[in-house]
Parts: structure tokens; C-alpha cells; sequence
């Protein structure tokens, strides 16, 4: 009697060519299309073997498993017909959802979905096409996902996480870490006079589109040279820097001059509808503003109903207009003030604290931003993720000059609204820890999240004085010297009030080194902020000094595994849209991988060590009598 060996399932390829006839599968079998009776049952047998010899394989599992119902109830208004109204539609929904589902789980291209549909039978299975069914192309694909993220694409991720919480259900309520990640644009780093022309001539584009009438008037007091460059100018890179600087001033004198043109035009179609053409216009208007004023001082003579939310990212614009219907065919006269507008005076570039946190770096992505992180530098989007030990919770992107910690309240309402919960302790870096951060944290979530992260001023960067060394008493702050402080300034933007002390009031301090950081200048100024949340800043600096708050940061370290999966396996490093909307898709999509992926590799090890733990199977052939 030999020792029945336990048979070795062989590992499924990544990609089997439909037109290849499986050995088990005679001519006979292999019928004509039409003869819908043979195709299903040669597809039954091609797909039977395919599932037996690849049952662990991560797209097997995933269809296995994964309910999508909840999915395609959302998707159900997609529909795109083969023809006249009435007819059946060309693709079922379901199908284009697990085309979605598994363009996510592998980081695909539109493309490169369309063939793996075409040609790899385990993908042709999970997407419910039999052998002879067509496949969507890559365009359905993308009107598909465009229709899906305007209908909200967390649809598919709360799916995912409902089901895994089905199998991990204490994971998520405990703790749960964050932290963000320079996100890199798909557009490239350019001079400031081509993000001027290339803006400026997209709202030449825009004015013709939206006023045909005042488009001649405009273009003739458009100073063109300097707006667009001349045919025989040289590249930048071939001239100096003091003509590179001066096409920097004569493009934005031009460009404010322009725009006071357009300006002026404008108002005479105030009043109506709203006109989809018109708010387009109005955008690049404010983007052109937007780039003047965080580059330059006193190039704009004064701020305009345009401009008047420039501060702002110009993602969502809302104008009202007359449509372009009944708008007059005849050309407009101009305004005798616009039509000479006046010569931009002396102007200069603004300093690198004046240029302030938001600011437009591409005329093709106007959403894109600079990301300081430290010494690096990101030109993008600022990613914020939220998640347990083994998957992501939530993820969303922002402008790159978002700050971390604005982040955390808005994720956890998200998680809120999506599972009807929040986690008991939501722990950070030291991005996080102000008292105002941790307020919205607890006024958003109802007291359900305790935010823990190290304390910004808790004196554990510079070993100095912090507030809590200092004595608040009925007129003023008093140092540890005994100095008193009654210059008192309101921080609305971060909940508390500011107490200064002169450079002269601490020239000659003994507690000097104590008190101020080694790099401050002996005439600089001491602030000391006391917050409007002191006690629950209080709190938490008690909290820091226990044992759990250790752990707690122990297992902050989690976010770091999670997040370069995210960057190195599933294509969230760098955008591939242009655009924060569709940038969000993107990062929620390679969520939706990640966390399958990592659902796949824990119940998979989960069931392999419960087979282990079975009784071992009976040596011999025959058992005994």
C-alpha cells in the first residue's frame, strides 16, 4: 500500500486565448456561432475546468465571493441602446460593472481592459461573457466610469467594505490610523509667463464660445505679442534671465488690461438663464485674476464682481447669465472706459510669503497645486487615507495646498454617513495635533473619535516653554520671568487668541534659552496661542504619557504599509486625469483593488490554516475493516 499523495492544483495563467481548444475538448464540440445551444455547453466545460484548476486564483475568489448587487441596483440608469428607443441594451449592466470592478483591482487602462475581456478567459467569466458574446470597447468602458462617478463611485467601495466587514467585523470600531501623500499631477512644471498664455488663450477660447458679438471688439484691444508671443520669439530656455523676466511683467500687464476689456463687456449680458458657455468663461477669468494676484502686486487696479471669489479654487463656478439663445447677434460697442484701458503702472513680483498656500501651477489642470511636505515638494494633489491594520476605510483627494490636518474631520464624516459609525480612536502624526483639529474631530463625530497625535507646541520639538509654563490671569499672560503681556490679537482661523511679547521685553532674559527656539533673532517677538478648546488640549497632553497612547502610536505604522501599496501596486502615485473630481475616482478605484487584494490574502490564509488544522488524511488506499 503507497501513500496517496495529495494532488498539486496547478497555478491558472494570467492570460489563456479563447481560440486555444482545451485538451478535453474534442471537434466535434466546436461549433458554428449561431447554434446558441453548443456554444453554452462548450463554454460550461472551458469555464469548468478553468475554475478547477484556478480556484484560488485572486479573479476566481473575488467572483465567488463578492456580492455586486448593491452595485448594479446603483448602476441601473446606465444604459446605452444598440439602436432606436425601445431596444434591449447593447451590454448588461452587470457586465460593465465587473469590467469596472476589475479595472480597479489591477490598475488597468481602458484599453487594457477591453483586451483582457476579450482574450482572458477568467476575465471573460467574471464578467458573465460566454465564448461567444461580445465585449464592450474601451470607449463604453469610459462612459461607463464617467457616468459612475458622477453617480458617486463610494457606491462600490461601501460594497467592498460592508462584505469584509462581514468577515472582520471588530476591525474598523476600535482604532483606526491616517495620515496624507503627495499625489503628483499629470501635467508638467511650467514658466509663469506660458501658465499666463496658455490661460489667457483659453479664455479666447471661452469668449468665442460665449460672446461672438464682443469677440472682434475684444480681440482688437488685445495686446497679442505680449499675450500670446510673437511667431520669431525665442524659447526661454535660450534667453537670459532679464528677458525672461520681463516677458513675466509684460504678459501680466497685457493679460490685466485684457481682462478689464472682457470685464466691461460682460455685465450688458447679465440677468437670465444660466449658460454653460458663459460660466466657462467667468472661470478662466477668475483663473487668469487668480494668477495675477498670487504672483504680482498692483497689476490689477481693483477687485471685480470676477474676481470676487478668486480665494477660492476655481473647481466649482456658479454664474447667472442670459443663455447664449438670446443674447443679440449684433457686435456690442464697448464701454468708452474699457476701450482704452489704462498702462499697468510699476509693478513686482510677490515674495514667497506673499504668494500665500493656493496657487495655480498649470492651465491644464487649474485643480493642481504645490504640496510642501518637509523638504519635499509635490506638484498635485494632497491624498488623505484613513484605515485599520489590514485595509483602507477612506480615501479622498484634495488640493496640494490642503493642510494635513483639515483632512481628518471631513474623512471621518464620510465614514459616518457611509457605515453609521466612527471609530473609537483615530490616531495621526504631529500634522494633526492642535486642539482645533481635535475639537472638529469630536464635535463631528459626536464624541464617538478621540483624535490622538502629538502635540504641536507640546515642547517636544525644541524643549521650550510651552503654555502651560505660563500663568493667564484678568489682563494679560504672564511669562515664567514675570514678564506680563497685554497685546492680545483674535485667531479666528484657529480658535484662540495670540499673546505677544516684544523683542524688548525679553532682551536679557536669563530663561532666554528655555523659552525661545536657537534659531529665533534676539529682537524677534515671543507668541505664546491659547486656544479655545484648553481643556480638551489638556486632556490630551495627559493622555499622551499612558501606555495606550504608545500603542497607539506603535500602530500608527500600519498607515505607512497601506499607503505605499496604494503608490507602488495600484497606481495611485501619479494622476492619470486632469482635475480633482476625476483624481478622486482615481484614488477610490485603487482603494477598491487594495482592499480586495488584501481580502483575498486573508481568507485565503485563514482557510489554508484551517485545512491544516483538519485531521490528516488516512494513509492507505482502503480503510480498515
Amino acid at each position: 500500500m503507497g501513500v496517496i499523495k495529495q494532488p498539486i492544483t496547478p497555478t491558472l495563467r494570467p492570460k489563456m486565448n479563447v481560440n486555444e481548444t482545451p485538451q478535453f475538448v474534442t471537434l466535434s464540440d466546436v461549433v458554428e456561432p449561431g447554434q446558441e445551444q453548443g456554444w453554452e455547453r462548450y463554454s460550461a466545460q472551458v469555464y469548468e475546468r478553468m475554475l478547477r484548476t484556478g480556484a484560488d486564483h485572486l479573479v476566481v475568489r473575488v467572483r465567488q465571493r463578492f456580492r455586486l448587487e448593491s452595485v448594479v441596483r446603483a448602476c441601473g440608469g446606465f444604459r446605452q441602446y444598440t439602436g432606436g428607443a425601445g431596444q434591449p441594451a447593447t451590454y448588461p449592466v452587470v457586465r460593465l460593472c465587473w469590467a469596472l470592478l476589475l479595472r480597479g483591482l489591477y490598475s488597468w487602462s481602458y484599453r487594457k481592459t477591453e483586451e483582457a475581456m476579450r482574450e482572458n478567459l477568467v476575465v471573460r467569466w467574471c464578467t458573465h461573457c460566454a465564448l461567444q458574446d461580445e465585449t464592450p470597447d474601451h470607449t463604453t468602458l469610459c462612459r461607463f466610469e464617467q457616468w459612475v462617478r458622477k453617480q458617486g463611485l463610494e457606491v462600490m467601495f461601501v460594497a467592498v467594505l460592508e462584505q469584509i466587514d462581514e468577515d472582520f467585523p471588530d476591525e474598523a470600531r476600535v482604532r483606526q490610523c491616517g495620515d496624507t501623500y503627495g499625489m503628483q499631477a499629470n501635467v508638467a512644471d511650467v514658466s509663469l509667463t506660458t501658465l499666463l498664455r496658455r490661460s489667457c488663450r483659453q479664455v479666447l477660447m471661452a469668449l468665442e464660445a460665449a460672446l461672438p458679438g464682443a469677440y472682434a471688439a475684444c480681440v482688437e484691444q488685445a495686446e497679442w505679442q505680449a499675450l500670446f508671443g510673437a511667431d520669431e520669439e525665442r524659447a526661454e530656455r535660450q534667453v537670459g534671465s532679464e528677458e525672461r523676466e520681463r516677458r513675466k511683467v509684460a504678459t501680466a500687464q497685457a493679460a490685466a488690461r485684457w481682462l478689464a476689456v472682457i470685464r466691461a463687456v460682460m455685465p450688458a449680458y447679465g440677468g437670465g438663464k444660466e449658460d454653460a458657455r458663459l460660466e466657462k468663461l467667468v472661470h478662466w477669468c477668475r483663473v487668469v485674476e487668480k494668477i495675477l494676484t498670487d504672483e504680482f502686486t498692483d497689476v490689477l487696479p481693483a477687485p471685480s464682481p470676477v474676481s470676487s471669489q478668486a480665494v477660492s479654487p476655481p473647481t466649482s463656478v456658479q454664474t447667472t447669465s442670459v443663455s447664449q439663445a438670446e443674447a443679440p447677434d449684433a457686435d456690442l460697442p464697448l464701454p468708452a472706459a474699457a476701450a482704452a484701458p489704462a498702462a499697468g503702472g510699476a509693478i513686482r513680483r510677490c515674495t514667497a510669503q506673499e504668494r500665500g498656500s493656493y496657487r495655480i501651477i498649470s492651465a491644464t489642470d487649474t485643480d493642481a497645486t504645490v504640496r510642501k511636505h518637509g523638504d519635499t515638494i509635490t506638484l498635485g494633489y494632497n491624498v488623505a487615507v484613513l484605515a485599520t491594520r489590514n485595509f483602507v476605510r477612506g480615501i479622498r483627494a484634495y488640493t496640494g495646498a490642503t493642510p494635513d490636518g483639515s483632512t481628518i474631520a471631513p474623512l471621518l464624516a464620510q465614514h459616518q454617513a457611509h457605515f453609521g459609525f466612527c471609530p473609537e480612536r483615530c490616531v495621526y502624526d504631529r500634522a494633526a495635533g492642535t486642539p482645533k483639529h481635535m475639537a472638529d474631530v469630536r464635535r463631528m463625530s459626536a464624541g464617538q473619535t478621540q483624535l490622538v497625535a502629538r502635540q504641536i507646541g507640546s515642547g517636544q520639538r525644541h524643549k521650550r516653554y510651552t503654555l502651560v509654563d505660563f500663568d493667564l490671569g484678568p489682563v494679560g499672560l504672564t511669562c515664567p520671568n514675570g514678564v506680563l503681556s497685554t497685546q492680545i490679537f483674535r485667531a479666528d482661523k484657529e480658535d484662540g487668541y495670540i499673546y505677544r511679547f516684544h523683542g524688548q521685553q525679553c532682551q536679557g532674559c536669563p530663561l532666554w534659552e528655555q523659552c525661545r527656539d536657537p534659531k529665533s533673532k534676539p529682537g524677534s517677538h515671543r507668541t505664546v496661542f491659547q486656544s479655545d478648546h484648553a481643556l480638551l488640549h489638556s486632556a490630551e497632553l495627559a493622555y499622551l504619557d499612558t501606555p495606550a497612547a504608545q500603542e497607539d502610536f506603535a500602530f500608527r505604522a500600519n498607515i505607512e504599509r497601506h499607503i505605499a501599496a496604494l503608490v507602488l501596486h495600484n497606481g495611485a502615485r501619479r494622476a492619470k486625469v486632469c482635475g480633482l473630481a476625476k483624481v478622486n475616482a482615481q484614488v477610490t478605484m485603487a482603494a477598491i483593488g487594495y482592499n480586495l487584494k488584501r481580502w483575498h490574502t486573508l481568507t485565503l490564509q485563514q482557510e489554508r490554516l484551517g485545512r491544516k488544522a483538519k485531521p490528516p488524511c488516512p494513509t492507505s488506499l482502503y480503510p480498515p475493516p
